[in-house]
């Protein structure tokens, strides 16, 4: 009987043609309903207030400027942190770079749900930080084999800091600034296992191989 169940069935040939085509049918269906999603999402409600949110935007595009006065700074971003829910509902999705975070996005922890920090090779512990406070989760992204980040101090002045705040122990010492980037962090984490890709969109195959 199972063998003449298995006479009946497709050729393997045409089994797996039909599955490639399903699958390409499936990743383009995906594409445009993340499409949708998005732009589902995003954009400011009809009632929303467009003349305080405008405010908003232009106070944040000011306020790293030096001569920025210091009372619209701190009005700016307490506006911001009253807002960012509603803000989060609507503009799910923020681009920012370590250093300009912190006028950026109010100093709440677990605010975002995820963070991806690209360039993780070339980022610096220290300075990932305020990122990592305000994520649940986070996505480290980048090359081991690309240039480390750039150190502002030295080895020997790194070892006398360590010591005054008494980060001295064996089970720190991966922690080091000048000798350890974010994505070498968590690469030697226990329970973490990175994932290599294997498909470049960007290199010539040979350079990428």
């Amino acid at each position: 009987p199972v063998e003449s169940e298995l006479k009946d069935l497709p050729e393997l040939e045409l089994l797996v043609s039909k599955i490639k085509k399903v699958t390409e049918e499936l990743q383009e269906i995906t594409k445009e309903a993340i499409a949708l999603d998005i732009a589902l999402r995003t954009g400011l409600p009809p009632e929303a207030d467009r003349e305080t949110f405008a405010n908003l935007l232009a106070s944040l595009k000011r306020i790293n400027t030096p001569i920025t006065d210091a009372t619209l700074r701190r009005d700016t971003l307490s506006m911001l942190e009253n807002y960012s829910s509603f803000l989060l509902k609507y503009f799910p999705l923020w681009a920012v770079t370590n250093l300009s975070i912190r006028s950026r996005i109010p100093l709440i922890g677990g605010l975002f749900d995820l963070a991806i920090i690209d360039e993780a090779s070339q980022c610096d512990i220290p300075s990932a930080i305020p990122i990592l406070f305000r994520a649940k989760r986070v996505g480290v992204v980048g090359d081991p084999h690309q240039l480390s980040h750039v150190a502002n101090i030295k080895k020997s002045r790194d070892i006398l800091l360590r010591e005054r705040h008494n980060v001295i122990r064996i089970e720190e010492q991966r922690f080091s600034y000048p000798e350890t980037s974010l994505y070498d962090l968590f690469a030697q984490t226990n329970g973490v296992n990175p994932t290599m890709l294997k498909e470049t969109y960007r290199s010539a195959f040979g350079i990428a191989e």
